[in-house]
């Protein structure tokens, strides 16, 4: 099980956040894993929820997921460093050390079930149309979404939530990683009121870099929605 423990400074790279993003009302975080980014997030005085499907479990069964990642991880950068990003090789045991202070710092904000904290998808119940300013999708969303039309369903449903932008960041060819058709994915969404783009986006871990996705919504007063279809695959 892949446990992400992503710092507030990883998450700028990774979903490009400007100040302005972060300023811009409250987010929704979504596959965020043991990350610190709620917690951090928080301090500095902006609003957030985070789903994910470990938000049922105990603080320790978290941790022992996280530190079987890092430990996962750590061991594939020493034997296949080409697949790691330079700032892991130069140093993997003291990156992964961080990554473990990351999930050490979600932990000591975490509660299982609170209003920050909410098992995915019923902690969004009773959340309404347009709440959140931005939503935050992370590299889990394998564990959400299996299939195509389960990750159709769960972008739309996070559209619904959400008055910007839904911003993805999804491996794009990663060993145990599912990827994303994303010709696939526009051609399912080019009949609804969504606006899709992609680009490369470098990932703070691996080598191989993110492909950052993002949607919107499409103006109901264009015409016709066909001219606002709009696409930019990463290069191969």
């Amino acid at each position: 099980m892949w446990v992400p423990s992503y710092s507030l400074a990883d998450y700028r790279t990774v979903f490009e956040l400007s100040d302005a993003d972060l300023q811009s009302g409250p987010v929704l975080e979504v596959a965020g894993g043991t990350s610190a980014f709620a917690a951090e997030f928080r301090e500095r005085g902006g609003r957030v929820v985070s789903v994910d499907n470990l938000y049922e479990s105990p603080p320790q069964a978290l941790l022992d997921a996280a530190r079987r990642t890092a430990s996962s991880l750590r061991l594939a950068a020493e034997s296949q460093p080409q697949l790691f990003a330079p700032e892991v090789n130069a140093a993997p045991g003291e990156f992964f050390e961080v990554w473990q202070d990351n999930a050490r710092r979600f932990l000591s904000d975490y509660r299982p079930k609170c209003d920050v904290y909410r098992p995915w998808p019923e902690g969004l119940a009773g959340c309404a149309d347009g709440h959140f300013a931005l939503t935050l999708v992370g590299p889990r969303l394998a564990e959400h979404a299996s299939d195509m039309s389960a990750l159709i369903d769960l972008l739309m449903a996070l559209l619904r939530l959400t008055a910007g932008e839904v911003r993805m960041a999804h491996p794009m060819s990663w060993p145990g990683h599912s990827s994303i058709d994303l010709a696939a994915l526009c051609d399912h969404l080019a009949e609804r009121t969504v606006q899709l783009s992609a680009t490369e986006v470098r990932s703070v871990v691996h080598h191989e870099n993110l492909c950052l996705i993002t949607l919107t919504h499409k103006s109901r007063s264009t015409e016709d929605h066909r001219s606002s279809r709009e696409v930019y695959l990463p290069s191969p």
